[in-house]
């Protein structure tokens, strides 16, 4: 049976007694757990409040009090406005990028706290109804369906944007490529630039991609989906094509694919 610590609420940072007292600790007695776990539930805009801030971070420590480097497990994440779409394809692709594990955070409570599948389901007639049982899916349950089941094949390089709102988590498969892309509670106009299109087999020309969306702002909203919003050819750019995301709600996630061309 493996184990894992601290499980603290808090991001491993130099600034925070608990984790570096922790440290020293399973240092000074060599009870190293098999996964550093920790909450990511922290404000929105925590510059922390990111894998991208606290796995460079947690490298930082564990170096610094000549600790070996374990599987990251982020055991709960995500904060309950973040519980949409865009957020959650957000938190899908900074979990991957990272090789962190993940355990969505449950922010539901009373009878609903074991009932709703931490907001991914909803009920037909009264979410807050404990006895009912038409349980229909919610906007995350078709999110985290699509990850799991249309996102095969081998995990592509992606990085996020440089205001952090943006981020993407991408294959390729034996037939098409396929993007999920996530804007975290924002609104405007942002782009997706796919490179290396050589390797898919685009040298020139253009490239068809077909966009869906992931709608829903509420975990109590039956979702249906995601929606066919068409086809749409680009032009390759010095080997790239950049796709625009016309983010006009905060809570829609998007999916892109185009197809593999032969060798």
């Amino acid at each position: 049976m493996k184990i894992s610590g601290p499980s603290m609420a808090f991001r491993p940072m130099a600034s925070n007694s608990w984790w570096t007292a922790w440290l020293r600790q399973v240092a000074g007695n060599s009870t190293v757990p098999d996964l550093y776990s920790y909450h990511l539930e922290g404000g929105v805009n925590d510059v922390d409040n990111d894998p991208q801030y606290s796995n460079s971070s947690l490298r930082g420590l564990l170096k610094q009090y000549g600790l070996p480097e374990r599987q990251v497990f982020a055991n709960e994440y995500a904060e309950f406005s973040e519980m949409v779409p865009g957020g959650y394809i957000w938190w899908i692709s900074r979990l991957e990028r990272y090789d962190f594990w993940g355990m969505l955070g449950n922010w539901l409570g009373g009878t609903q706290l074991h009932d709703l599948f931490g907001g991914l389901l909803t009920k037909k007639s009264n979410p807050g109804n404990y006895a009912a049982t038409d349980y229909v899916a919610a906007p995350g349950y078709l999110v985290y369906s699509y990850y799991n089941l249309n996102m095969t094949g081998v995990r592509a390089n992606t990085t996020g944007s440089t205001d952090r709102s943006l981020d993407t988590y991408a294959t390729k498969g034996s037939d098409k490529v396929r993007i999920l892309a996530g804007v975290k509670l924002q609104t405007g106009t942002y782009s997706v630039v796919v490179q290396g299109l050589s390797a898919v087999g685009y040298s020139s020309g253009s490239v068809t991609v077909s966009t869906y969306s992931f709608d829903g702002a509420s975990t109590k909203v039956i979702a249906s989906g995601p929606t066919a919003k068409g086809s749409a050819m680009y032009s390759i750019v010095n080997g790239a094509i950049t796709i625009p995301i016309h983010q006009d709600t905060s809570s829609t996630g998007w999916a892109f694919e185009f197809p593999v061309k032969a060798a």
